[in-house]
């Protein structure tokens, strides 16, 4: 099983564009040569073509007019999105890096990854994206952790396995503040970041020992100041660092709203809860519980989930996103919803102009995005898989990448019906779909292209 991360409005991870826009991540193949046109109706699949190949451990930025790569040679390399021409080439950048993770915000474009000579410690650079030639660099003593950097009003947030949190300073590098790593046990590490426009900062940690919980961080850093464990029935728990056994409790996705409202999708003892809460003190406002819940999407106060339930009903839900109130609910074909693992977790959405979609390893759930009425389910086809593919909606079309043995493909859907549209059918693996000012640009096992759409 092949895992990606979907974004949706409102819902910060992976892929980061400069300026807010909200990108897809995910694998997908072709080159020029590589590309199937059975139909013959479309001579030019794409509107330019590069060699660049990022496999899984690379990573992509972009922003209005440039695509940032960290490619299979740990080069870091910038293409022109509108015309596919290289910009600038940085062999050093990411030359020692391991899973080289890069951000555009601010002036800069960051990459932040594990040294690859396996000794736990990580790397920093700030690069002029213009030019691509280096404005500061720094080591840190610990490894990389899995939070996605972003960045505050003074500062780029990072976050690390030990439990450390550090704000650094976008001139220079040096620390605005840090949380010390000494409050966490051994062995945690930070997984989720969250920052409200007030500048107070949320993260999840992962202990040791299966647990994990949401804490609340002063703005300038230094004493955690509340603690939610998933685990437990109240939120926040009493004392800041609570001493007794923690549950089998984690937290899949984080993100905040706005200075009083954040969200968090935490994995507890039996099931899943979706949460809603005060970034400022931990204060519980809401919890949806289920059996599995997917990655939501935020959309101008609507909340929109996968989800199946304690009674073993799937179903795509709305929320008024301060409340918690179902606005709609579309029930589903609960074998459409759950992967062959028998986890919808993994299960990913994207929201179009007016219709939503959920993907699953088995297949597709279309529906209305105003009024949840449900408008198609479509089966994966036979020894293929939708599973956490990269999904992009753009206006009322679907882009998924499709994975069979016999190669992969771009699928397109019309979300108004779920009506097939005519595919593009790729060779070799496919990398990842990112939506960009200048368009749809894919990465895969034999360059990356911006698709004719």
């Amino acid at each position: 099983m092949r895992r990606r991360t979907i974004l949706g409005a409102g819902v910060g991870i992976g892929l980061t564009v400069a300026g807010g826009a909200w990108l897809a991540l995910r694998r997908d193949p072709g080159s020029g040569s590589g590309f199937k046109d059975p139909a013959g109706t479309r001579d030019k699949p794409f509107l330019w073509q590069s060699n660049l190949v990022v496999d899984g451990s690379g990573d992509l930025a972009a922003d209005d007019s440039a695509l940032y790569l960290a490619n299979d040679d740990r080069q870091l390399i910038a293409l022109d999105t509108a015309a596919g021409k290289q910009l600038w080439r940085n062999d050093d950048a990411v030359a020692k890096m391991e899973s080289a993770r890069l951000v555009r915000a601010g002036g800069h474009l960051y990459a932040y990854g594990g040294f690859s000579d396996k000794n736990r410690h990580c790397h920093l650079v700030a690069l002029n994206p213009a030019t691509g030639k280096p404005l500061w660099h720094r080591d840190f003593q610990y490894s990389a952790g899995p939070a996605q950097p972003i960045l505050l009003e003074k500062g780029l947030l990072i976050g690390f396995h030990e439990g450390y949190v550090h704000c650094v300073d976008p001139a220079d590098g040096d620390d605005v503040w840090q949380v010390d790593g000494g409050a966490f046990a051994a062995g945690n590490y930070i997984d989720h970041l969250g920052a409200t426009p007030g500048g107070s900062v949320i993260a999840s940690v992962q202990w040791a020992k299966n647990g994990g919980a949401v804490l609340g961080i002063r703005p300038g850093g230094g004493l955690t100041e509340w603690l939610a464990d998933p685990g437990r029935s109240e939120w926040p728990v009493p004392s800041a660092w609570a001493t007794e056994p923690h549950y089998r409790a984690g937290v899949h996705w984080l993100a905040v709203a706005s200075d009083d409202l954040a969200h968090a999708v935490c994995k507890v003892a039996g099931g899943a809860e979706l949460v809603a809460f005060n970034p400022l003190n931990g204060q519980l406002r809401w919890r949806l519980s289920a059996a599995l819940c997917s990655s939501p999407i935020l959309r101008e106060g609507t909340m929109y989930a996968a989800v199946l339930e304690q009674s073993g009903t799937a179903a795509v839900l709305a929320l008024n996103a301060a409340t918690g109130k179902v606005a709609w609910r579309c029930e589903a074909n609960a074998d459409l919803l759950t992967t062959r693992v028998g986890n919808i977790t993994y299960a990913s959405l994207a929201a179009g102009d007016d219709g939503i979609c959920a993907a699953s390893d088995e297949g597709l759930i279309f529906a209305g995005l105003a009024d949840g009425k449900p408008r198609a389910q479509v089966a994966a086809p036979p020894d293929m898989s939708f599973e956490n593919s990269s999904m992009l909606a753009i206006g009322h079309v679907l882009h998924i990448v499709r994975h069979g043995p016999q190669g992969d493909a771009v699928d397109r859907f019309d979300m108004s019906n779920g009506q097939a549209i005519e595919p593009i059918k790729l060779s070799g693996h496919g990398h990842m779909l990112a939506q960009t000012k200048a368009g749809v640009m894919l990465t895969t096992s034999e360059g990356t292209f911006r698709l004719a759409i």
